[in-house]
């Protein structure tokens, strides 16, 4: 009642236990009076069946013939053996089944949450480690790299073939010649001038939490253009580049979704570059 008092103008809390007491309270008045009614209908019945005969028609010799009243079509008179169980009965059952519900739907809904929280963590794990392959994948062809800042990693493109070198169309199927070699002599960054390096660049957004990474533009004429940043990985808490050695990066990532936390660290080595 405290909790009830204390809200007055909402009764939310309050109004599944009143609707059941209501409800218990009128069965229980329900039964009472049935079972009031039959007694007293068996009572009737008795008196009925020990009455006196009343007078019918005569008999040879004019003694007049006894006639037994039957009582009408209605509830069981005693004697009469017929089965079956009161609303008491039912409700306490329907209680008990009532239980049983809760409990089970507290089971079902642990489970399916652990079962939900797993498939989130297995998700997060997957893009981390996309994210982390990537990196390494350019890293281990690269020639160089540069790390401004601690969140940031530049790394020298020298893998992609997807735009023709003479006309710098979208080519899926490539021409066979790697997209860093600008002036098509097969020979990647060879000139500084005419071919210079250009960089894939690994940007962890601390702002949106996300790693964001962008690639040569390739798309054009000009030398050492980007194209615009696109997110590789979400949910991303922390990144970290270290470069142990002239041909070795270290990454270290850190990933929160609010619900689960992955770290991951990996080591990329180029080959392009003799330590």
């Amino acid at each position: 009642m405290t909790k009830c008092a204390n809200r007055m103008y909402d009764m939310t809390e309050c109004r599944p236990f009143s609707s059941l007491a209501h409800f218990v309270i009128g069965t229980c008045l329900l039964d009472i009076g049935y079972s009031s009614y039959t007694t007293r209908y068996d009572s009737f019945c008795r008196k009925v069946a020990h009455r006196s005969p009343a007078t019918g028609p005569q008999r040879a010799g004019g003694a007049p013939e006894p006639r037994t009243l039957r009582p009408a079509p209605g509830p069981a008179c005693a004697g009469d053996a017929r089965s079956g169980v009161t609303l008491v009965e039912l409700l306490i059952a329907m209680a008990i089944l009532a239980l049983v519900a809760v409990g089970l739907r507290q089971v079902v809904g642990a489970a399916v949450s652990s079962f939900s929280a797993a498939r989130k963590g297995q998700d997060l794990l997957a893009n981390g480690r996309f994210a982390m392959e990537r990196i390494a994948f350019f890293a281990q062809e690269s020639e160089g790299f540069v790390i401004p800042a601690s969140n940031t990693l530049q790394v020298v493109e020298r893998v992609l073939d997807v735009y023709d070198n003479t006309t710098h169309a979208y080519a899926p199927a490539g021409d066979g010649l790697l997209d860093a070699d600008n002036d098509s002599n097969r020979r990647v960054n060879a000139d500084i001038l005419f071919d210079p390096p250009e960089y894939v660049i690994f940007t962890h957004d601390s702002l949106n939490n996300v790693l964001r990474e962008s690639l040569p533009n390739y798309s054009t004429a000009l030398l050492n253009d980007q194209s615009d940043a696109v997110t590789i990985c979400e949910f991303v808490k922390n990144v970290t580049f270290s470069l142990l050695a002239t041909n070795l990066v270290q990454i270290e990532m850190t990933l929160n979704d609010g619900q689960n936390e992955v770290v991951l660290q990996t080591r990329a080595k180029a080959r392009m570059i003799n330590q």
